[in-house]
């Protein structure tokens, strides 16, 4: 599986779990199965350049996601969304450091950053958080849900990374669109 580098999993509905009875949680499952190292020959070890995740709705124990990026240590390039609204905010908290001072670092080569459909406190918590202990970010690109003229969340994580685009509308929520990064942009900043 070495020449594996890009991996896009586009979730599936509940008729599909509910045949196959395979869960968004037992794919993440075999995801930390096949990066960990310990139980991985390094010929069969799964190490990717890119993840993205699509319509992966998922409330997961934190601790599974963090391992899971934890082993992800060459992954540049991370997606989450669209299609998944708020019900993966785990997927996003599994970016900031491990609580209690350990030292694992979650994506540690992460350098792009896709992120739909969450909330603008949560995606800036994990920036500013990230940021400390990871150094910025190279490109974000977020497009917001909710409410988007919610002012009581300050602006103030825009600027830990060096471009920020702010995406408008989708072309199509094909997963080789998003992928390809095939969206309006509302803004775009350098900073």
């Amino acid at each position: 599986m070495p020449d594996l580098r890009i991996l896009t999993l586009d979730g599936v509905g509940k008729e599909y779990i509910d045949a196959y009875g395979i869960t968004h949680e037992g794919v993440l499952r075999e995801l930390v199965r096949l990066t960990d190292p310990d139980i991985m020959e390094d010929s069969c070890l799964l190490e990717l350049d890119e993840l993205h995740l699509l319509n992966f709705t998922h409330r997961a124990d934190a601790a599974l996601i963090h391992r899971l990026y934890t082993q992800l240590v060459t992954v540049k390039v991370l997606t989450l969304g669209p299609g998944a609204r708020d019900n993966n905010v785990a997927l996003r908290m599994g970016l900031l450091p491990a609580p209690y001072g350990l030292a694992d670092i979650p994506l540690p080569g992460l350098r792009t950053l896709i992120d739909f459909d969450v909330p603008k406190d949560v995606l800036r918590h994990a920036v500013l958080e990230r940021t400390s202990f990871a150094g910025p970010l190279e490109e974000l690109y977020y497009r917001e849900t909710g409410n988007k003229s919610n002012t009581s969340v300050t602006n103030d994580w825009q600027d830990r990374v060096e471009k920020y685009h702010r995406i408008d509308s989708l072309e199509s929520y094909r997963y080789s669109d998003i992928v390809g990064r095939q969206w309006s942009e509302l803004e775009s900043l350098l900073l």
